[in-house]
């Protein structure tokens, strides 16, 4: 799991996460910022789990659905059903007679069509418990110097 920390210009604790676990970065910036009695709360629950006291435990943020299970910790983009469009298909009208019409059954809008898609893999990213407890508290940390 990568990550980096920093001071924005405005003076805000910031997170930015990798590619890949893009939406931690929303969830350490929104939903925790520099709150530690959240941060305390999500280590304590680890600690639950690692003692078998919980199986799993789901919390609902403004954007996502974090689930904590012993071996890993995922979050469920919850703005978009999977394969949601992106972007709605304009269509052909009068009042815009120099836009293409995208009603057409042309084989290149079709294939964007699928590129406008997003996939599972788009809308719920995880990493190991291990990992984020250790990201949790090194966050902790940074927000506490």
């Amino acid at each position: 799991m990568e990550y980096d920390f920093f001071l924005s210009a405005e003076g805000q604790y910031e997170a930015s996460f990798s590619l890949e676990q893009e939406a931690f970065t929303q969830w350490f910036n929104q939903e925790l910022g520099t709150d530690k009695n959240k941060i305390i709360d999500l280590l304590n629950i680890i600690t639950q789990i690692r003692k078998k006291d919980l199986q799993h435990h789901q919390i609902q943020g403004q954007f996502h659905l974090m689930t904590l299970n012993r071996d890993e910790v995922t979050l469920q983009d919850q703005g978009l059903p999977v394969d949601a469009k992106l972007y709605a298909k304009p269509t052909h009208s009068a009042d815009q007679d120099d836009l293409p019409d995208y009603t057409e059954n042309d084989g290149e809008l079709e294939q964007n069509d699928d590129q406008n898609r997003l996939s599972e893999e788009a809308l719920i990213c995880g990493c190991g418990l291990d990992d984020f407890e250790y990201a949790l508290n090194a966050w902790l940390k940074f927000i506490s110097e």
